[in-house]
């Protein structure tokens, strides 16, 4: 009966859903922020579906004095392509509200938030009155169906499509400014100081974070909040545009792409898990870094969503294994346990401790025991288990300057609860790993992970 149970709950989900400096010194490099304030943003996965499914993202500026514009981009789930991509203008204390929804023009995003431009004046300049034709508002609101996917066809690769109504989001810092002043502003002058000032060198403050909320407008009750996942002292180089297509590449001033892979690198990943009745859970994985199709070496004129193209610089290359061999699905192995420490492997039951791939660049995973052996507990993830792929040393992009080594897959993972009446997200627990990265003076800087300050290794 419980497997009989657990084909009906997975239905019904699928019913729901379906509708370049080194960064040498502690306090330069990229790292995931303490306090949750930070200058890149990853909302680890959206949703949007038919019957009211739509996930809403607010990005927050919490300074007082600081007026900032940062780059939202919208990457589909199987090849991180980029979907849709704007600027969001905000003065001290603002915030940025948008929802991504499905309905009759597929996904689309909404916003009414007068942070978002609903269409560009033609010269750099905006007066306080012109806010109102060219920023959103009840009257004047964002509604942009997302663009389709370039690759949506069964990959050769993994047999994996690609489509619009789910996958993640990045928002990056673009500049940052006191001098437009301090609390409430009209958007008209940071728009025009943005404009003026995208050829000059950036200046980033780690005043940005994020919430998003899972939602259901036809069913009041289900709602679920989570902070953005928030990494401080990326320090973004570059004037970014909506017309610019937005990797994590080619727009930094103190970190390479594998800095950014070394903070949040992770190798044993633990999830909570609910499976009986009306209840169930899914685990989300997302590889922000990996962008399979934004750094594909495209310029043998390939197709770049079913041919390996390997190259020698970094961010040509394919996928993940710049220095070796690319690949493209991550094996993993999952063990799970019940609420009194029992695992199929130990029990008078077997079949645990699977291997398994994932390949897509946003996935989530049905989270049940093999054999539906339990119904709550939790579930331990362990990134390359079971195969070749050595994650004891570097295996994705080097830390420049091609020495450093850390272990883990660079992943964002999360859970949600989906109960009767109600669903409920959170973060996930993770094995902490020493990152460690010669400087050129020859000090180790082992806390990529979260900390403000190092220590030496002896």
């Amino acid at each position: 009966m419980r497997k009989i149970r657990f084909f009906v709950v997975l239905l019904a989900i699928f019913a729901i859903l379906g509708g370049t400096a080194f960064a040498n010194t502690a306090l330069n490099h990229v790292k995931m922020a303490p306090n949750g304030e930070g200058d890149l943003l990853f909302f680890p996965w959206y949703l949007a579906a038919s019957g009211g499914w739509q996930t809403q993202i607010s990005v927050i500026n919490t300074s007082n004095d600081y007026s900032t514009v940062a780059k939202v981009i919208i990457h589909s789930h199987n090849w991180s392509d980029e979907l849709l991509d704007f600027l969001i203008y905000l003065s001290p204390n603002d915030v940025w509200t948008g929802y991504i929804r499905y309905g009759a023009q597929g996904t689309y995003l909404y916003s009414v938030d007068d942070s978002i431009l609903v269409s560009k004046p033609a010269s750099s300049k905006m007066t306080a009155a012109e806010v109102a034709t060219y920023f959103a508002s009840p009257t004047n609101p964002v509604s942009m169906p997302l663009y389709a996917p370039k690759c949506p066809a069964a990959s050769k690769i993994d047999s994996k499509t690609d489509s619009s109504d789910y996958g993640y989001i990045e928002v990056i810092e673009s500049n940052a400014t006191t001098a437009v002043g301090p609390g409430k502003q009209t958007k008209n002058l940071v728009y025009e100081w943005y404009e003026a000032n995208t050829s000059v060198t950036q200046h980033t403050v780690n005043i940005l974070t994020g919430y998003q909320e899972f939602q259901n407008t036809e069913a009041g009750s289900y709602s679920a909040l989570a902070r953005a996942q928030v990494f401080a002292d990326w320090h973004n180089a570059s004037g970014l545009l909506s017309s610019d297509v937005t990797g994590l590449v080619g727009n930094l001033t103190n970190n390479t792409l594998g800095e950014l892979e070394a903070a949040m690198a992770k190798q044993n990943i633990a999830l909570p898990y609910i499976w009986r009745g009306a209840a169930a859970t899914l685990h989300f994985f997302t590889f922000p870094t990996k962008l399979s199709y934004t750094y594909k070496d495209t310029s043998t004129g390939k197709v770049p969503c079913d041919e390996y193209i390997t190259s020698t610089g970094i961010g040509k290359s394919d996928f993940w294994g710049y220095s070796r061999t690319p690949f493209k699905c991550l094996p993993y192995r999952s063990t799970g346990y019940d609420l009194s420490e029992n695992t199929v492997t130990t029990g008078p039951f077997s079949g645990g401790g699977t291997s398994q791939k994932m390949c897509e660049e946003m996935q989530w995973i049905p989270a049940y025991i093999p054999g539906d052996l339990f119904t709550e507990g939790w579930i331990r993830y362990v990134m390359g288990a079971g195969s070749s792929v050595d994650l004891s040393a570097t295996t994705f992009r080097l830390l420049e300057p091609n020495t450093g080594i850390f272990s883990g897959a660079p992943v964002l993972s999360s859970a949600l609860y989906i109960r009767a009446a109600s669903i409920s997200q959170a973060e996930a627990a993770w094995t902490q790993k020493i990152v460690t990265v010669p400087a050129s003076a020859g000090i180790n800087y082992p806390y990529y992970q979260y900390a403000d300050e190092h220590l030496l290794l002896p």
